[in-house]
């Protein structure tokens, strides 16, 4: 604003000065957020190195994507917001306010991810399982690298990747040999990515044996895998072997065969091992699996804690039930349970209300109730803050601080609070 014929900055959280301080990851990620957005990946890591260079100390960078998460998370609720009080449903505006909400969900989720590294996902299971399926999907979500033992074993011995193997190819010399190189190409890419993905039948012992000697301690590991009906894995069997495009050389009598010969996966902990039922859309696996890849806490040989690469490879949910799971990962000492800024005038009746708000109340209390450390932060305004329609903003009055709006919500829908 003009004070005296001169421009002044006045900060918009001029009223309490506990708000302007801020932890110094949390205003960097904020940036590597709005880089990263733009297709400024580089420069978003060049800006975090060059910071590092000259001596600041953001933390890790699995905390500054944390926090990165966290505001492209406030922003897409931001967009959310401003296309519900300002543009008609059917409008324009509303289709291009909900479409950046939805890109910047997805910007958290890879976000999210990063903020799990160093961490490498094997997806095993006999053929046909659909684990490459899995696989994509994870990718797509994550942003980590992929391997696939098929295309792996054809580019050791020479052949493309759709060109169909002699069966010597199979032998179990060829097999471990394949498997240990999967298990350096792992490594180097928790070198460089902090993550990565394996698609690998690991149908043998002796396979995963020379995987994990190869890639050592280099992160911890969680196996996830893929089964489905006897009938479901013939279909596909069949479906693949038409496809010019296939990889995978397992014909339907290979695939029967692998299944009654798969050896079990009992080297691993339990921790580290998810079971998951693949006969129905890959999007609902991968909803299940973002929660458990945080208890994933095991070393690739069933260790106790992997240890951790020296540096930060790029800086970059409670376990929960599911229909489909085997097992339910299990909780850990150093997990906590965030709830950010969930409040009456955001639920159905609110100022600001956000359809749906309050369905997410119920899982939050059944995760409280089992969550060893919880943190709620609910953030609040001032009577006459600027942004409300009164003083001229954009917003309705909501959340005033001390008001029964910005308390959680009430009944039969309380949060816990500890």
């Amino acid at each position: 604003m003009l004070l005296d014929g001169s421009g002044q900055m006045v900060d918009c959280i001029g009223f309490d000065p506990t708000l302007r301080e801020l932890d110094v990851a949390d205003d960097l990620a904020f940036l590597v957020m709005d880089l990263v957005a733009r297709g400024g990946e580089q420069l978003a890591q060049t800006l975090v190195h060059a910071y590092r260079d000259a001596g600041g100390n953001p933390g890790r960078d699995a905390l500054i994507a944390f926090f990165a998460a966290n505001r492209a998370l406030v922003r897409a609720k931001v967009a959310l917001l401003r296309a519900a009080a300002q543009a008609p449903p059917s409008s324009a505006a509303r289709g291009r306010q909900n479409a950046a909400a939805r890109d910047l969900v997805a910007l958290a989720e890879r976000f999210a991810w990063r903020a799990r590294l160093p961490l490498a996902i094997v997806v095993c299971g006999v053929p046909a399982a659909d684990k490459s399926t899995l696989e994509w999907a994870l990718a797509a979500t994550s942003g980590l690298p992929h391997l696939n033992s098929d295309a792996t074993r054809k580019q050791l011995a020479g052949i493309e990747s759709h060109q169909r193997a002699p069966a010597a190819l199979y032998s179990a010399e060829v097999s471990r040999r394949t498997h240990a190189e999967l298990g350096q190409r792992a490594r180097g890419a928790i070198a460089i990515h902090g993550g990565v993905l394996i698609d690998a039948t690991f149908r043998h012992r002796a396979d995963r044996d020379a995987f994990a000697a190869a890639f050592s301690d280099a992160a911890p590991v969680l196996f996830v895998e893929c089964r489905a009906p006897a009938r479901v894995l013939a279909e596909r069997a069949v479906q693949r072997d038409q496809s010019p495009a296939r990889v995978s050389d397992a014909s339907v009598a290979v695939v029967v065969r692998e299944r009654s010969s798969f050896d079990p996966l009992d080297e691993v902990e339990p921790e580290a091992h998810l079971t998951v039922r693949t006969d129905r859309p890959s999007e609902a696996v991968v909803a299940e699996l973002v929660p458990c890849s945080m208890g994933a806490s095991v070393g690739s040989r069933g260790s106790a804690h992997a240890k951790r690469p020296a540096r930060d490879a790029a800086y970059g949910s409670r376990p929960r039930r599911g229909a489909t799971m085997t097992r339910r990962a299990t909780t850990r000492a150093d997990e906590a349970l965030i709830i950010v800024d969930l409040q009456q005038d955001f639920c159905p009746g609110g100022a600001l209300a956000v359809g749906g708000a309050d369905q997410i109340v119920g899982e939050i209390n059944r995760l409280a109730a089992a969550s060893p450390f919880v943190i709620a932060t609910r953030d609040w305004h001032p009577p006459n803050h600027g942004s409300f329609a009164s003083e001229g903003g954009p917003w309705p009055v909501h959340c005033v601080r001390d008001s029964p709006a910005r308390s959680s919500s009430g009944g039969s829908t309380a949060i816990w609070w500890t």
